[in-house]
C-alpha cells in the first residue's frame, strides 16, 4: 500500500491533503467531539462520516461554497466514503472538490494535486485503470512543478501508479514505477524513514506475486526493520509488514513461519486498534488463508467468519473488502463437501463484486465458481446463465488469460453434455483447446 489512506484529514487552513502521511494509522484514543480522524482511528466509522459531513456544512457556512476550505472538507468526506466502500458517494465528492479547486488555480495547485491522486485511487479500487491513470499523471505533474522531483508527495503518487500496474498484471511497468518511488522516498525522507517502507512493501508484494521470494523477503524484512524502529512493534503499519511476511511464507509452504508472523501481526493490531477494527480482520483473513493452505479447514473457516463479522460491523454488508473473504470461505465449504454453504458465500461475493464500475475478471471467476457448485448439486438450469455470463465477461476482456476463458468453456461443455446438447459442448471444447494451444 502506498499513498492512500486518510491523507485528506488536515486542517482546512492548510489546504493540502498530505499524501505524505497516507496510510499512517495511530493508536486509538478517545475521540474529541466532532473529530472525524480520531473517530476513524478508533474504528467508529459511522461517527467519522457524520463528523466529516458536518465539517463540510460548517466550512460552507463559514467560507462560502467555492472556498478551498470547502473543497478540503469535501475531500475528507470523500476519502471516508471511499474507505467505507461508498464509491458512488466518494466519486461525487472528489468531482465536486476538483471542480472547486480548478477555479482557484494556481493558488490551490498542491491541494488539487492531492485530490486528483485521491480520486485516482478510487478508480484504481474500482478496477478502472483507464480513468485512474490520467488523474495520477496530472497529480504527478502538478506536484513536480511545485515541489520538484525529489519530494515524498511525488514518491507517493509514483507508488500508487506502480500499484495500479501491478493490479493490471503489468509487472515490468509496476516495478519501474515502484523503484522510482523507492529512490524518491530515499532522497526525500531518507533510507531508514517510515515513508520509505511504503515503497519497499509495494515492491515486496510485486515480487511475491512473481514468485521472486528471496527478493520479496529482503524488502519486507527491510521494511519491517524500518517500521519497528520508526513506529514501534505494535504500530498498525508494522503489523501490516508482518502480515505481508506471513503471506510470503505461506506461498513458499513455510506454514510454521507464516502462522508465527500472522499471529504477531494480529496481536499487534489488536493491541493498537482494538479487536473490532477492520485492520484486525485483515490479519484474521491472512491466518485463515494460511490455515486453509495447510489443511486446517475448520480453523480457517472460523477465522474467515470472524473477519467477515468485523468488516460487516464496521462497514456494512456490501463493502468491497468482503468479496475475498466470501470467495475463500466458499472454497473452504466446497472442500468440506458443503455445497449449500459454498453457494451462499459465492452469492454474497457476487453481490459485492457487482458493485464495481464494470464487470471484472474476479466477478467472472465468482460466477463460474457458483455455476460449478450448482452443477454439483444438479441445478443445471440456474448454473447455465451464470457460466454464460462468466464467458461474456472473459470474452470482453482482451487481457483475460486464455486458460481462464478455457476453464469456463470446459465447464459449459460439461453442462451442455449433461443437458444433451453435444454440438454446443464440442464447440466449447474445441475453442478451449485452441485457447490453451495459443498460450504455449
Amino acid at each position: 500500500m502506498c499513498g492512500r489512506g486518510l491523507s485528506g484529514f488536515v486542517s482546512a487552513a492548510s489546504g493540502l491533503a498530505a499524501v505524505l502521511l497516507a496510510g499512517c494509522a495511530r493508536t486509538p484514543v478517545a475521540p474529541p467531539a466532532g473529530n472525524p480522524l480520531a473517530f476513524y482511528e478508533a474504528g467508529r466509522f459511522a461517527e467519522a462520516r457524520a463528523a466529516a459531513s458536518n465539517a463540510v456544512a460548517r466550512a460552507d457556512a463559514a467560507y462560502g461554497g467555492d472556498h478551498p476550505a470547502v473543497a478540503a472538507a469535501i475531500n475528507r468526506l470523500a476519502l471516508l466514503n471511499r474507505k467505507m466502500g461508498r464509491y458512488d458517494a466518494a466519486a461525487d465528492g472528489f468531482a465536486r472538490a476538483v471542480a472547486l479547486l480548478e477555479k482557484r488555480m494556481p493558488e490551490t495547485q498542491l491541494q488539487l494535486a492531492a485530490t486528483l491522486n485521491n480520486k485516482a485511487e478510487l478508480y484504481r479500487l474500482r478496477d478502472d485503470a483507464a480513468a485512474a491513470l490520467p488523474l495520477y499523471r496530472r497529480s504527478l505533474d502538478l506536484f513536480q512543478a511545485k515541489l520538484g522531483t525529489n519530494h515524498a508527495h511525488v514518491a507517493a503518487v509514483l507508488c500508487n501508479v506502480g500499484t495500479l500496474y501491478r493490479g493490471q498484471g503489468d509487472a515490468a511497468e509496476s516495478e519501474s514505477y515502484l523503484r522510482r518511488a523507492l529512490a524518491t522516498y530515499e532522497r526525500a525522507a531518507g533510507p531508514e524513514h517510515a515513508e520509505t517502507a511504503k515503497a519497499l512493501t509495494a515492491l515486496g508484494e510485486l515480487y511475491r506475486e512473481q514468485g521472486r521470494f528471496a527478493e520479496a523477503e529482503d524488502v519486507f524484512q527491510r521494511a519491517l526493520d524500518i517500521r519497528r524502529i520508526a513506529l514501534g512493534f505494535n504500530h498498525p503499519l508494522t503489523a501490516g509488514t508482518l502480515n505481508n511476511l506471513a503471506l510470503l511464507y505461506a506461498a513458499q509452504g513455510r506454514y510454521h513461519d507464516a502462522v508465527r508472523r500472522g499471529r504477531q501481526a494480529l496481536a499487534a493490531r489488536q493491541k493498537s486498534l482494538g479487536p473490532q477494527h477492520p485492520q484486525v480482520a485483515a490479519d484474521l483473513h491472512t491466518l485463515a488463508w494460511v490455515h486453509g493452505r495447510r489443511g486446517d479447514l475448520r480453523l480457517a473457516e472460523s477465522l474467515y467468519v470472524r473477519a467477515i463479522e468485523i468488516r460487516e460491523q464496521a462497514y456494512g454488508a456490501d463493502h468491497p473488502s468482503l468479496a475475498e473473504d466470501y470467495r475463500n470461505l466458499a472454497e473452504l465449504y466446497y472442500a468440506q463437501d458443503k455445497p449449500h454453504e459454498a453457494a451462499a458465500a459465492l452469492r454474497r461475493e457476487i453481490a459485492v463484486r457487482r458493485q464495481a464500475a464494470h464487470p471484472t475478471p474476479l466477478l467472472a471467476a465468482a460466477l463460474n465458481n457458483l455455476g460449478l457448485v450448482l452443477m454439483s448439486r444438479g441445478n443445471l438450469a440456474e448454473a447455465e446463465p451464470l457460466l454464460r455470463r462468466a464467458l461474456e465477461i472473459r470474452d470482453a476482456d482482451p487481457a483475460s488469460p486464455g486458460r481462464e476463458t478455457a476453464a469456463v468453456l470446459r465447464n459449459l461443455a460439461k453442462l451442455y453434455r449433461r443437458t444433451d446438447r453435444p454440438h454446443l459442448a464440442t464447440e466449447c471444447e474445441e475453442r478451449a483447446e485452441g485457447l490453451l494451444d495459443m498460450e504455449y
